[in-house]
């Protein structure tokens, strides 16, 4: 091997959401990974406490001084294998970027190489060095190209790569597909589980037939399968309440009859249901801690919500306009071929985004003042993680029972059998903390 030279073999397990999938090569961008690895490498010569000046580019011994904030090597990558590309189709799970550009010929499309060549050319020994150090669990905590927090883009070093280790999580959980047969029916199957994960976590799941009834003089949508959001859940016993309450109080509270159902119709129509009627003084933006969306359409009320920043009067501190979810799934594919290895991680909430002031504006209808809401100033998503997988009361029963979190009209459904599938081999595989 080449002194100034070292080349890492890895293995491609989800595809990537390409806009040039057609052309030659369409793989990973070193535009996009060599920033990543940059600021992997300055936590690692941080945690070393090492000097790492000398190691950027244009730095001169003179002014000791670097010319740009980039570490100085090529990263060079080159796919390896059968190709494998594929129009993303409608309603694909976890994926919108297509929406409206039916027409266009540069619409995405899933790419898929089933190896990856990573070459980095550098003549500075402490760099090859540090990227054999960090490389491992550089590649376990991200993905790449778009959507790469729910999955997309997942690339881990080749088993036959000398610097391999056996990815590892404390929470994980397996999706059985068909050996290849069908790769995008695997990914699909994949990508549809992890979805209705991450939606009964963050916001819940209402899925709405067209069938309508009257009731009380409103009218009314049946559910086809219905899950209370777990961070409410959490939440209600932490006693805040969640946004989605302040929000329907506020903008709106009572109803159109025939046309829109209020707060206060919902509440009399379903008056066991808490996450209607629980109130506290401690009101919180909460689901936004995990992903922020700036702008919802509330379709059962007509109305689009945009919340707003309130910037800090701090000099240096900037409006916060996006915020990607710190909640990483990495689905690793088995050497098997016959089931994906789904890998859940957190990562930590930038802390502007804790005790932050935001404005919530209902567009569409401006005969009400915006509502101010804030994200608490502390969030642990380590507990929030531990109450909703592990936590059990005194009878050694877990908080969150999917069985009794959901009611048993939808037991039968495919929603609740991946998620009650999902809870069960997570409990199944947790990895107690050593001692």
């Amino acid at each position: 091997m080449e002194k100034n030279k070292r080349v890492f073999r890895l293995q491609q397990h989800t595809p990537l959401i390409h806009f040039q999938a057609d052309q030659t090569g369409a793989t990973l961008r070193s535009t996009e990974v060599k920033p990543k690895l940059d600021v992997a490498l300055k936590a690692y010569f941080k945690s070393k406490r090492k000097s790492y000046n000398e190691l950027l580019v244009g730095y001169h011994s003179k002014n000791r001084k670097p010319q740009h904030d980039a570490f100085n090597y090529r990263l060079i990558i080159r796919p390896r294998g059968e190709k494998w590309v594929e129009s993303i189709p409608a309603k694909f799970p976890l994926f919108f970027g297509n929406m409206g550009n039916t027409f266009l010929e540069e619409t995405k499309k899933l790419v898929f190489y089933p190896e990856i060549e990573f070459h980095i050319h550098c003549h500075f020994p402490e760099i090859i060095e540090a990227v054999e150090n960090i490389l491992p669990t550089f590649l376990l905590t991200e993905n790449f190209g778009n959507r790469q927090s729910k999955g997309f883009g997942s690339f881990y070093l080749h088993p036959n790569d000398p610097l391999y280790q056996a990815p590892e999580s404390t929470y994980h959980f397996e999706i059985k597909i068909k050996n290849g047969e069908d790769k995008l029916d695997d990914y699909e199957k994949l990508f549809t589980a992890i979805k209705w994960l991450y939606m009964a976590i963050r916001g819940g799941i209402n899925l709405k037939s067209r069938e309508k009834f009257e009731a009380n003089g409103f009218t009314w949508q049946l559910s086809t399968f219905y899950c209370k959001s777990l961070l409410f859940t959490y939440a209600k016993s932490k006693g805040w309440q969640w946004e989605k309450k302040s929000i329907k109080k506020h903008f709106f509270p009572n109803g159109t009859p025939k046309e829109i159902t209020g707060l206060e119709e919902q509440i009399h129509h379903y008056p066991e249901a808490d996450i209607l009627s629980f109130e506290s003084g401690e009101a919180y933006l909460l689901k936004d801690l995990l992903g922020l969306s700036s702008s919802e359409s509330w379709f059962s009320y007509k109305a689009k919500i945009t919340k707003t920043h309130q910037k800090p009067k701090d000099r240096k501190s900037t409006r916060i306009k996006r915020f990607k979810s710190p909640v990483f799934f990495k689905p690793i594919l088995n050497p098997e071929q016959d089931r994906f290895e789904v890998l859940i991680t957190t990562r930590d909430i930038p802390k502007p985004m804790l005790g932050a002031k935001f404005f919530i504006r209902n567009v569409r209808d401006k005969s009400n003042s915006d509502l101010p809401l804030s994200t608490p100033k502390s969030f642990s998503l380590d507990e929030f993680f531990h109450f909703i997988f592990e936590a059990k009361d005194q009878n050694g029963q877990y908080l969150v029972d999917l069985r009794q979190h959901i009611a048993p009209q939808y037991h039968d459904q495919e929603e609740f059998l991946i998620l009650d599938r999902i809870f069960s081999q997570i409990r199944t595989n947790l990895i107690q903390p050593a001692s």
